[in-house]
């Protein structure tokens, strides 16, 4: 039940945004009682906090748990789109037509801005980010695959800064896989601009 009640949250938040969606209307669109709703969770914030957890926080660090000291570039493209393939799943498994990436985004925003918590957790996923792009491009240059005259802590935040076309992009699986598609290209047209 706890499984279910943070997907349906997801979703609420996905289609109305944090402070529209109610215990209230989380309880009716799942018909569960209130005492339900606060066995598993102890109040509206105690829920959000899981919903990021299990649907960013989870996805990115089980990514990111994949690097190891000999990632290079190539592979971490790879681990990246699938960090994103499975946030893209994640919202096509809702079935939602009106749900795009950027009420995902909406979220990611309110969590940062709006809970201490989150806050903290998103910015070390961040920093986590950034320093697995400079340990893989740094293991490149270390490879011989990539040019050694470049300024490694730039590429690294431009390689994060390619977000691909999805803001408006709906959550189905057809523009879902041309996305992606075009997300891990563009990556890879940067790596070869990186080449020797």
């Amino acid at each position: 039940m706890k499984d279910i009640i943070v997907q349906k949250a997801f979703e609420q938040y996905l289609i109305d945004g944090y402070e529209k969606v109610t215990v209230s209307t989380l309880q009716k669109s799942l018909d569960i009682g209130r005492a339900t709703m606060y066995y598993y969770f102890k109040s509206k914030e105690d829920l959000f906090e899981a919903v990021m957890r299990k649907y960013f926080l989870d996805f990115i660090n089980g990514g990111l748990n994949k690097v190891t000291d000999s990632t290079t570039i190539l592979g971490l493209i790879d681990i990246y789109v699938d960090c994103f393939k499975v946030i893209a799943r994640s919202m096509a498994d809702l079935k939602n037509p009106n749900i795009t990436f950027s009420n995902y985004t909406g979220i990611l925003f309110y969590a940062f801005s709006h809970d201490e918590y989150l806050a903290t957790a998103i910015s070390d996923v961040k920093k986590k980010i950034h320093s697995v792009w400079v340990a893989a491009i740094q293991k490149s240059i270390e490879n011989g695959e990539i040019r050694s005259d470049i300024d490694v802590d730039t590429i690294a935040y431009t390689f994060e800064s390619v977000k691909g076309n999805f803001g408006e992009t709906k959550a189905d699986e057809t523009t879902i896989k041309h996305e992606l598609e075009l997300f891990k290209k563009s990556h890879l047209e940067l790596y070869k601009l990186l080449k020797k």
